[in-house]
Parts: structure tokens; sequence; C-alpha cells
């Protein structure tokens, strides 16, 4: 059973020295951070990435998929003026959605979304393998929405959903705001428009790591009150934070294999050699996490923080 905390941000400001000093330290390696990016995408295929454990897990993926549907309101038909016909589809941005495969799940439960994932180190197997016509590629970085008009591409507003699954952290801080003030103008003026943000915690998270991964995670993750903060100075409004907890136990040669093939970014800075004595560190820390049939326990807890266009 999924454990779940909620809390409502209204106008306050939230602060600290230390998001100060990591939100100064992630500016100051932007570049090096792009590369990182870029690397680990570049290494990985999308098969590979697809055979992570938090990308194929049946039981899981059903986990996010029924929490995305509800926290988006995916459920709901979009409103229309009374000059517009009533509205048959909802139209939803995936941005960072890499091979496609939460759209594909996410249109396969509700036939009425059309999704365009929109994805930087967008692979050509990607787009040729995808035979769902209710799913559209666009290969662009998330800047593209800095300072967008009305004039730009299509694909950048009309949308009724937003949705920033697991992507936020590889945006710099700085642009951070700018990018979710032109994403605020891509949804359509309407009271049900919304934007949904999934990340995982800065500090309270449970993952087996290491010290040093650990402290590379906590480098790059910006934290919830930071994000909501951002997300307000954009122009949304209604923001709620909500921590969603999910049990997992998957055995520790699989969690090791996945570290080794650098699944998370968090990992890609390391060599082979440390990530191999990482592991080795992990099972010995994690000992009383470790039952007898070499499953390895711990929670998978996810940020969702959700948000409207308007105060409506």
């Amino acid at each position: 059973m999924a454990a779940q905390t909620t809390v409502g941000f209204g106008d306050s400001t939230f602060t600290t020295a230390q998001e100060d000093k990591n939100e100064c330290m992630e500016v100051t390696k932007k570049k090096q951070e792009e590369t990182t990016i870029a690397n680990h995408y570049t290494a990985h295929s999308t098969e590979s990435y697809e055979a992570a454990f938090f990308l194929s897990s049946g039981d899981y993926c059903n986990y996010l998929n029924q929490l995305t549907s509800a926290h988006l309101h995916l459920h709901a038909t979009p409103s229309s003026s009374p000059l517009e016909p009533a509205a048959e589809s909802m139209r939803v941005l995936d941005l960072g959605g890499g091979t496609g495969k939460f759209a594909r799940d996410l249109v396969e439960i509700h036939d009425h979304l059309h999704v365009v994932v929109v994805e930087p180190f967008l692979e050509h197997t990607a787009v040729s393998n995808n035979h769902n016509e209710r799913i559209s590629f666009v290969k662009a970085p998330a800047e593209s929405f800095i300072d967008a008009t009305p004039s730009a591409a299509a694909w950048t507003f009309g949308y009724d959903r937003l949705l920033l699954k697991e992507m936020i952290h590889h945006l710099a801080p700085s642009d951070r705001v700018a990018i979710l003030t032109g994403l605020h103008q891509a949804l359509r003026p309407d009271p049900t428009s919304r934007l949904l943000v999934t990340t995982r915690p800065q500090v309270e998270m449970d993952y087996p790591m290491w010290p040093a991964a650990r402290a590379v995670w906590e480098n790059n993750q910006p934290t919830a009150e930071s994000l909501c903060r951002d997300i307000q100075a954009a122009g949304f409004h209604h923001v709620r934070c909500s921590l969603q907890v999910y049990p997992v136990a998957i055995p520790l040669d699989i969690w090791r294999t996945m570290i080794v093939s650098r699944f998370w970014s968090t990992f890609y800075s390391f060599t082979d050699d440390e990530l191999r004595a990482g592991c080795d560190q992990i099972e010995a820390d994690y000992q009383d996490r470790i039952d007898d049939n070499g499953l390895i326990h711990f929670e998978d807890r996810l940020i969702f923080i959700s948000a409207c266009r308007s105060d409506h």
C-alpha cells in the first residue's frame, strides 16, 4: 500500500542557506551538467533505458499511471468557451518524455489523449517504432519555451495538460522560472488547464546508495520548496505538493546491474571501478535491508507538484 502526505503552498516564500548554495553551484556547473546529461542519454539505447526496473515493472508502471492520471485530471474532458465546439480530445505535453514509453501507457488508458513528447536527446528509433497516431515527437530542449511567442512553432502552445516527469532537476535553476513561464503560456487559457511536475526528494530519499553517490544526488536535486516557489513565480496558481511512497523489493543483483549501467545520471560521473566498489559498499551497509531471498527493500519516494494555469 502506497502512503501519501500532502502539503499546500500559499504565497509564502521558502529559503535556506543550503538551497542558495546548491543553486549557485548548479548555475556555475551548467555546461558540465548539460554534457553529463547528453552523455548519459547517448550511452543508453531505447531498449536498455526502458529495461530499468522503474520503467519496466508492470505494477510500478500501473501505480505511476494511476497517480499521474489523478493529479493531472486526465479523466476530465477539457472545457470549451461558448464560441468553441465541445472539446473531444485532450492535448498533453510530455516535456523530457524520453522514448515515449510513459506517453504510450497514458494513451492506452485514455483514448481522448493526444500527447506531444518533447525530448532533447530523441533517438530515431523512438520515432520509427511509434505506431500510435495519438503520439508525436519533437526533438527540442525545454529552453525552447523561454520567451516563446504565439508565432512560434505549433508544438509550443495550445495544451490542456503539461507533464514534467522526473526531468526538472536537469534544468538550470537560473532558467527554471523562465521555462515555467513559457510553459504557463503554452497552456490553453482555461480553468481546467493544469501542470504536473514529478520529482524525487533531495535529502529524504531511501534508495540504497553509498555516500559519494548520495552527495551527487543531493547536489543535483532541487528541493520541493524551491520548485513550488518557482512554479508560483511563473504565474501558476493552487500549487499543491504531495509525497507518494511505493515499497520496493528487487533482487540485489538487479539493483547492482542498474547502478553499474548508470540507469540514472547520478551515476554517470563515476568510473566502472567506483561503481562496483559503491555496489559492494551498498551490500555491506544495507545488510538489514536484504532478505534471505536476496531481495533488497527500500521505498521509492516520489513528489507530485500540481498547479493550475488560472486562479478560477
